[in-house]
């Protein structure tokens, strides 16, 4: 579009006058002699400066003057020509180059604050800075509306550096071309000449008649519209929910990553923050709620009101949140004057108790720990139907999907009660860690995430010091290890986001899981007090600002040296360098750790990979994989005094132990704080394993959780036999604490899956049930006291294990209590903690009563939307061993293209062949729902994911043959890499296990061995077996993949 005007006249081609404006006007010849006289003047002027100006330097060809910092690498040749320009003529130094194509970098370039823009990328150059919204919306969301919505911005914003041209982020809204107006600070209209929209890139370019002026201020102003349906719950979206059979509609925001483009234009960057001031226009029957007070509600007519909004502090536009809805809210007031209310559909309201009850102490802990009032008088929590992510961290105003804020103790299990309390200090850490102090960039996400994920801990340590959740966090360091410990893994620091599709991998479980261990592990580096109190200092530093993570490290390590507390050798690395190893760079070492007989301990790193031959996804900004690694230990002399030393990117390292003898065990990385795993000699490992047979106690819990977990994965690399690995679970049936067992059956699964069909699976499940039936004895079916947290885990994990392995007494007790709630349906007697493994193995030993009323249960709760019970019960149906009923579910699960359920039937022992069979004769005609299909991919997955002969091998290449299918040709490879080192670890492991097993059991009986058949037709459907457990923050019950959503928490 061209945007053009004369001014003061209307004039042809010919230039004669068409129309009249007021003013003053000229002949030609009058203004023809003027201008020769202008020229004349200018040129003498100009001569004049040349030869008096006493610091003229003659010849000078390049301009050395310092260009300001991080401009060189973010401003074209022309802008830096200006700069140079400008401040020659300022200094008198030198003379600029007389093209501007001419490069300019400074003598010494100095180190970019900000790294530089990609040629194409998705980044705004910082030429204008905003510095407040005002912004107006109108949804569409009502009965017979379009799901649309009419907006209206105007961005004050600040020219930093020389330019005509005006860039925003918008998408999914159009501009009105005639409402686009920009004014200076005084009030008057600037031209505008053209504007443009680059789809691609998001961005809208309103290119300026003339430069906008350095450090003038400006206001840009448009109207616009936009839609409200987007399926993936991401911008200003519509949600919904049934009651009474009518559909309710509401809207809602998700603003993280870059979605605030699709509710306004804005400079879409956590870098830019601003203040805002929103104005929502509603019905009447409907309430709004923001991340700010309600300043007042003004009546616009028609049955319209519109709530303005007190202006916000200063923000990030993903922050930035707003909800239209029918939701009414529950309220409290903390003990420090934070007003706080949680919202929800009017039927849910009540489940919200537990939420309301936990979040001022929650809040409490953050602004003590911290020493750091939180910053609003008020913050709203609500639970939004349709939700993406887990929650998001709206400043003021949280949003929550159903399940991570609603408690309802009648089907709630205590992972979900603790998961909510989790969700909630996730989010509040955000209060300071991403909102307050924001990272300056999504390739420092972990300054946000790793944060808010370390400090769900440490705060539900405090409002709930029984529930042990600084322990837990070891399983979250265990479970991260899995994922860190390939060769597809990334760093914590991602570098290089400058496309869309690289924002993903700011948000990786890496981001969170990793980082928060790797936080845990500079605590403890720093001591705790030292770390607190240098946090206070950086986020009061840095308050309403950004940062990138050498400025966390700057702030700490000067703390560590104000206190006297420093715990490393400076005059070897710094802070800085230690902390780059674990940020800059993927994995994690392995340390191996040997005693010789002159009591001298040899330490040795590694690249820790479970496969030695895996592609690194990424190389070491340090040449080769290498880290500082902080080792604590201590001996079976004195297990109270813990000893330290260093490897400073050292390969191997020697340090004399006294007072050890050479039978003596020895245990490094106490509590297991560090992020690494740790290797020892054969002695080593078997003083460590009598030790545990010995009396276990004698270790903490973490570190006891750590041997099983490291000898476990050591073995499954390869760095030690798979004996060694189980010869650290023979101890397991004194083993009393959860934090142990899961760690232990989670290893455990790869070789269940290896040895199922097999005749050694007898032997295996003769030696786990010899341990699990002394725990199933000690943990009992009675779950009733609310008093227990882990014990309840640990009663669930031990249960469903020996109903697993075929454990009578366990399964008779199932059947039992699912034949209770079957005579009163009404009235379910089992424990919601117990319910997934009950529904599952009562279902399997039943028939089609059992399934039926099962069937009929899930119906019912679907339409009530009794969340949890629907994932409990879509588990149990797929437990039948009924073939017929297992076509049927699997047609059902086809048509409601539900690829998890389609996965668990695969791993149903009966399901399997049937799953086979069908995927085989359907593979390009699988049944969907509005063109959406299971993923094939992944059903095929695991339906392999036991090949470990040259049988199943040919059976992949034959299905491959008989199905080439383009976009899958990554996924048959992986399959068939897969299927061969399976086979080589059966070649290599299966015999040693054999003869461990026969040791420790006495051997199969002749019976046990004869009805091996009967058993392998018995076992749970690995649909149960295989990690489908219930996890409060990386696990979520909907799907067997790590749940994505909740990462964005």
């Amino acid at each position: 579009m061209e945007m053009q005007r004369i001014s003061g006249v209307v004039a042809d081609d010919d230039d004669k006058v068409i129309g009249y404006r007021k003013g003053c006007f000229i002949s030609r010849p009058v203004g023809a002699v003027l201008i020769i006289l202008f020229i004349i003047i200018t040129t003498a002027v100009g001569l004049i400066i040349f030869f008096t100006h006493p610091n003229k330097v003659n010849g000078c060809e390049v301009c050395s003057c310092e260009v300001s910092r991080g401009l060189a690498a973010t401003l074209s040749p022309e802008a830096q020509w200006e700069q140079c320009q400008k401040l020659a003529e300022d200094r008198g130094e030198c003379a600029c180059p007389s093209s501007p194509t001419t490069a300019m970098p400074p003598t010494t370039p100095p180190a970019a604050t900000t790294p530089p823009r990609a040629e194409g990328g998705l980044r705004l150059n910082r030429t204008l800075i905003p510095s407040h919204y005002n912004i107006e919306l109108k949804p569409y969301f009502y009965e017979g509306d379009d799901f649309g919505f009419d907006g209206s911005v105007e961005i004050h914003l600040t020219c930093e550096e020389k330019t005509n041209v005006i860039v925003l982020h918008i998408n999914f809204i159009t501009i009105h071309e005639e409402t686009v107006k920009i004014h200076d600070a005084m009030g008057n209209e600037l031209k505008l000449a053209s504007w443009e929209e680059d789809k691609s890139r998001h961005f809208l370019k309103l290119h300026m008649a003339e430069d906008l002026n350095v450090s003038s201020e400006y206001v840009v102003k448009m109207s616009y519209n936009g839609t409200l349906i987007h399926p993936d719950w991401r911008g200003f979206y519509r949600s919904s929910y049934v009651k009474d059979n009518q559909t309710k509609w509401l809207v809602t925001t998700q603003f993280q990553r870059t979605h605030a483009r699709k509710a306004f234009p804005c400079f879409d960057e956590p870098s830019f923050k601003a203040t805002y001031s929103v104005t929502m226009v509603r019905k009447a029957n409907y309430s709004s709620i923001g991340n700010m007070e309600l300043l007042n509600t003004e009546d616009r007519g028609g049955g319209w009101h519109a709530d303005v909004y007190k202006k916000s502090i200063k923000m990030s536009t993903y922050l930035v949140a707003f909800v239209v809805s029918d939701f009414t809210y529950k309220e409290n007031t903390t003990s420090r004057g934070t007003y706080m209310r949680i919202w929800a559909r009017p039927d849910q309201i009540d489940l919200v108790d537990y939420a309301l009850e936990v979040s001022g102490a929650i809040m409490e802990f953050f602004e003590d720990y911290l020493d750091s009032k939180y910053p609003l008088n008020k913050t709203d929590q609500i639970a939004i139907p349709d939700f993406a992510a887990g929650a998001m961290e709206n400043w003021g105003l949280v949003t929550y999907r159903l399940g991570r804020l609603l408690y309802d103790p009648n089907y709630s299990t205590m992972a979900q009660k603790r998961g909510i309390a989790e969700v909630i200090a996730h989010e509040f850490a955000h209060s300071w860690f991403g909102n307050l102090v924001t990272c300056d960039w999504w390739d420092d996400t972990w300054l946000n995430e790793g944060f808010a994920r370390f400090f769900q801990y440490e705060a539900i340590e405090r409002v709930h010091p029984t529930w042990r959740e600084l322990q837990y966090a070891v399983r979250t360091l265990q479970f991260i290890m899995g994922k860190d410990g390939t060769g597809a893994s990334q760093p914590i620091f991602v570098e290089g986001i400058e496309h869309h599709d690289d924002l993903l991998k700011a948000f990786d479980t890496i981001t969170y899981n990793k980082g928060g261990s790797v936080i845990r592990m500079m605590k403890f580096i720093l001591t705790a007090e030292t770390f607190r109190k240098g946090l206070g200092k950086y986020v009061d530093k840095f308050a309403y600002g950004t940062t990138v993570h050498n400025d966390l490290y700057a702030v700490l390590e000067q703390q560590a040296k104000d206190d006297g507390m420093v715990r490393w050798d400076d005059s070897v690395t710094n802070f800085t360098g230690i902390m780059d190893t674990w940020i800059e760079q993927m994995g994690y070492p392995v340390v191996k750790v040997t005693v010789d007989q002159n009591t001298n301990m040899h330490l040795k790193q590694e690249h820790f990979l479970f496969d030695e031959n895996d592609t690194l996804s990424y190389q070491s900004p340090f040449g080769s994989y290498i880290w500082d690694v902080p080792v604590i230990y201590t001996t079976e002399a004195d297990p109270s005094q813990e000893s330290a030393v260093w490897l400073y990117r050292e390969q191997e390292k020697t340090q004399v132990i006294p007072a050890k003898n050479s039978q003596d065990w020895l245990l490094a990385n106490i509590y297991e704080q560090g992020f690494f795993r740790v290797n020892y000699d054969a002695a080593g490992w078997g003083s460590l394993f009598a030790q545990l047979n010995n009396n276990h106690t004698v270790f903490s819990i973490e570190n006891r959780a750590q041997i099983v977990d490291d000898a476990l994965s050591l073995a499954k690399a390869g760095i030690v036999d798979e004996v060694s690995g189980l010869s650290a679970t023979e101890y397991m049936g004194e083993e009393d604490e959860w934090l142990v067992w899961y760690p232990a059956t989670q290893a455990l699964t790869y070789i269940d899956l290896m040895l199922r069909d097999t005749v050694t699976y007898g032997l295996y499940q003769k030696y786990m049930l010899a341990r699990l039936a002394i725990q199933y004895g000690r943990v009992g079916w009675d779950d009733s006291n609310i008093d227990e947290h882990m014990e309840k885990y640990q009663r669930e994990v031990v249960l469903r294990h020996a109903c697993r392995h075929r454990h009578k007494p366990c399964l008779d007790k199932a059947s039992e209590l699912f034949a209770q709630w079957m005579l009163d349906p009404s009235n379910n007697p089992i424990s919601p903690n117990l319910r997934r493994l009950v529904y599952c193995n009562a279902i399997r030993n039943g028939g089609a009563t059992e399934w039926e009323f099962a069937f009929n249960k899930y119906t019912e709760y679907n339409e009530a939307y009794i969340a949890s019970e629907l994932t409990y019960l879509r588990d149990g149906l797929v437990c039948t061993r009924e073939p017929w009923i297992i076509k049927k579910h699997l047609d059902y699960a086809l048509s409601i293209v539900s690829t998890s359920s389609v996965q668990l039937l695969a791993q149903n022992p009966v399901g399997y062949q049937i799953v086979w069979d069908y995927f085989s004769d359907n593979w390009y005609n699988i049944p969907g729902r509005d063109n959406v299909h299971v993923n094939r991919g992944s059903v095929l997955t695991t339906l392999t994911e036991g090949f470990n002969t040259e049988y199943h091998l040919n059976k992949l290449h034959d299905f491959i043959a008989a199905h080439p299918t383009n976009g899958y040709n990554a996924t048959y490879t992986s399959l068939i890499e897969r299927t061969e080192k399976n086979i080589k670890w059966m070649q290599k492991n299966k015999t040693p296990i054999e003869n461990y097993l026969n040791t420790k059991t006495g051997g199969a009986s002749a019976q046990q061995s004869a009805s091996y058949m009967r058993i392998k037709e018995e076992r749970a459907p690995r649909g149960e077996l295989y990690g489908i457990e219930e996890e409060g923050d990386q696990f979520d019950n909907d799907n067997i993949e790590v749940n994505l959503g909740l990462l964005e928490l």
